[in-house]
């Protein structure tokens, strides 16, 4: 494949091949280069190997055949989608794994916060307080408080602040894959190797992400990522790799949409394909008809005959088994009347005065909505802030009434057990839940099982139509799920085949809400693209859309509701990027003109919210924030002591008296700044007991 010449290769991936099972080949004698500072996105459908090779390419899997090479120096650092701790990193913290880079600034910043630690615990050990001195010494020679301060921001924009003391073995998914991206993201590689990054980040975290990839920080880094969300690539990505088949295909382009060249460039291919399937078949026809009609030939001739029918059937099945979902509902199947009683009213679900906490801590509070049978809601906002507890109230009010589709009976009785009784669905409203947890990959049902009793759900008009098998294998090819492993468990399938199953579920009932919880975490781009034009063209009902990728709630939602982790959920009535169009805005300091009184009142509402937010915030830290101050103080008073003493033995020695008085002048000047910081944190503490 043929990349720009522009940058040195960094990375040489040789005809390299990777196989699981001995069967099917995920990699079949491919190869890339990587250049320094390019920045290339690997696509393809689920299960078609993306992982295998960011894996190959890290290191932490070998291939079959073929290498892959490093220019002399060059250090990979890795992101798998689902990190694992491994033995000897059992014991780790959190901040053990974010100072876990090279160089001399992070040693500095590393030997800093042990020797703090140690002060900290015995603050009158003389030869502790020199070792805190000397470390502090260093972070001013080695530029560690810059390392410091990356640590910082990129703990609290991945939300991983809170963590540090934590270990990393006893986090959850989601924390452990926050850490590990913001560990390699500090650590200094030339190479970074992230397995979709943006799964478990809230939208800002995202945004914040992009922005550092492709800002001047890191412009040297050569990037190799595998991601779902759209804008995420279109906007981080230089280049495009396509893993299909078991070959790589490069897409690039100049000018234009990143992406959309991806899309038209697999399109060509696929067609050219479909064309040469064609040909194929028509030569499998001749071979068959010479087989069928028992010709005369010598007995090789024939098993070279029959093996050349066996090939020429396996190309035209793969050709035929490749493009995007044929996604579907009852309304596409034309049973839609039965919904159309329900669909003439105007609202379908009341959200009355709710509220989430975890223990003590209040997420929202004192919510109220309703949804309307056409609506189209993306409910987006930070982690933690409440996304998923919205949407699980609506459809824990299906539960309720009988009426949820996606759903385990366990699942769903949970659901009602939970139910606070203030969401309130029409009796006669049916929801479809596709929730963020997959399903069991332990499961022995086969996907033809599964798929007969989706189809057996259907009305009786449509079961007596047509033939329950018939149906059930013509959903099972629809979203593309491999006829060889129809009877197989579903433990044998990929998760994102196991995720389609579910789509599938959901879809065919035609329910009159839709539930999406975050489903680009588990679907290819093919099948994102064949959802948004199915929810776009097909789907008749409302649409609750909980989500970070861009793309999808733009081209599918016309309003939102934001959690932004302030304790309030907020309404707004445009897409997606008009509402960060005018965030961002705001936050240069941006006024709306049209209605100058309500933007005000909003803007102050929003100020008095952030104040309040950020106030709490500096008195739940002040308590940390004082632990780490005072240490600091003392050791600088203890080295003005020993200035001092130095200015007492050094009184006949005006010249050093000077140097040394200047030296205490500034030192002193720092412990009076440190005190004020101490004062203020004292207050904020005192203030927040007293409330």
């Amino acid at each position: 494949m043929t990349m720009s010449d522009a940058a040195q290769p960094v990375l040489w991936g040789e005809n390299l091949v990777k196989s699981h099972d001995g069967a099917r080949r995920q990699l079949d004698d491919a190869s890339l280069v990587l250049r320094e500072g390019q920045r290339c996105c690997v696509v393809g459908h689920n299960g078609c190997g993306k992982s295998t090779l960011l894996e190959i390419i890290s290191g932490s899997d070998r291939p079959d055949g073929g290498g892959v090479r490093l220019k002399r120096g060059v250090k990979v650092t890795a992101v798998p989608q689902e990190p694992l701790v491994a033995p000897e990193d059992a014991t780790k913290t959190v901040r053990d794994v974010l100072l876990g880079g090279d160089g001399a600034g992070v040693e500095a910043a590393r030997a800093y916060a042990a020797a703090a630690a140690a002060y900290e615990a015995k603050p009158d050990d003389v030869k502790v307080a020199k070792s805190f001195e000397r470390a502090a010494d260093a972070m001013n020679l080695h530029d560690g408080w810059a390392v410091e301060a990356a640590v910082a921001t990129a703990a609290a924009k991945l939300n991983v602040e809170h963590l540090q003391d934590r270990r990393v073995a006893d986090l959850s998914g989601g924390e452990r894959k926050r850490v590990s991206l913001a560990g390699a993201l500090l650590s200094g590689g030339d190479i970074l190797v992230l397995d979709e990054p943006t799964n478990h980040l809230d939208l800002w975290a995202v945004r914040w992400l992009e922005d550092l990839l492709v800002g001047d920080e890191l412009s040297s880094k050569t990037l190799l990522f595998v991601s779902h969300d759209r804008t995420f690539s279109e906007t981080v990505a230089t280049s495009i790799v396509e893993l299909d088949g078991g070959a790589l295909y490069e897409h690039s382009t100049s000018q234009g949409s990143l992406v959309e060249a991806y899309l038209q460039g697999k399109a060509t291919r696929l067609a050219d394909a479909r064309s040469q399937a064609s040909s194929t078949r028509k030569q499998l026809e001749v071979e068959l008809a010479w087989l069928a009609r028992g010709a005369k030939a010598r007995q090789s001739k024939a098993v070279n005959r029959i093996a050349r029918v066996e090939v020429l059937k396996k190309g035209a099945a793969e050709v035929e088994g490749r493009g995007d979902l044929g996604l579907a509902s009852g309304a596409a199947r034309g049973d839609a009347g039965r919904r159309d009683e329900t669909r003439r009213k105007r609202v379908v679900v009341t959200v009355d005065g709710l509220g989430a906490a975890y223990g003590d801590e209040v997420i929202f509070e004192d919510f109220s909505y309703e949804i309307a049978h056409n609506d189209r809601i993306a409910v987006v906002g930070a982690n933690g802030a409440g996304k998923s507890t919205l949407v699980r109230a609506v459809v824990a009010a299906a539960a309720r009434e009988g009426k949820l589709i996606g759903c385990t009976d366990a699942e769903r009785n949970a659901l009602v057990e939970h139910d606070d009784d203030e969401t309130i669905a029409l009796a006669t409203v049916t929801v479809g839940y596709y929730a963020q947890t997959p399903l069991d990959a332990h499961d022995e049902t086969s996907p033809m099982d599964y798929a007969v009793d989706v189809v057996s759900r259907r009305p009786d008009a449509a079961r007596a139509a047509s033939d329950v098998l018939a149906a059930a294998a013509s959903l099972l090819k629809s979203y593309q799920i491999d006829g060889a492993s129809w009877q197989a468990p579903l433990s044998r399938l990929s998760g994102g085949e196991r995720r389609r199953l579910q789509l599938m579920a959901v879809l065919d009932a035609n329910p009159d809400i839709l539930v999406l919880d975050e489903p680009s975490n588990d679907l290819d781009l093919g099948a994102l693209q064949s959802l948004e034009r199915f929810l776009t063209n097909d789907f008749r009902g409302a649409l609750l859309l909980v989500s970070h990728d861009r793309s999808l709630v733009d081209a599918t939602c016309d309003k939102l509701l934001v959690l932004p982790g302030d304790g309030y959920v907020s309404s707004f009535a445009g897409s997606m990027s008009e509402y960060l169009e005018i965030i961002d805005a705001d936050d240069d300091g941006w006024e709306e003109e049209v209605d100058v009184d309500e933007a005000a009142a909003e803007a102050a509402a929003r100020a008095d919210r952030r104040a309040a937010d950020d106030a709490r915030r500096a008195a739940h830290n002040a308590p940390k924030k004082i632990k780490m101050l005072e240490p600091k103080i003392e050791a600088k008073e203890a080295a003005i002591i020993e200035l001092d003493a130095e200015l007492t033995r050094a009184s006949a020695d005006v010249e050093k008296v000077q140097n040394l008085f200047a030296e205490k002048t500034a030192l002193q000047a720092e412990v009076d700044a440190m005190y004020a910081e101490w004062e203020e944190l004292e207050a904020l503490v005192a203030a927040a007991d007293v409330t």
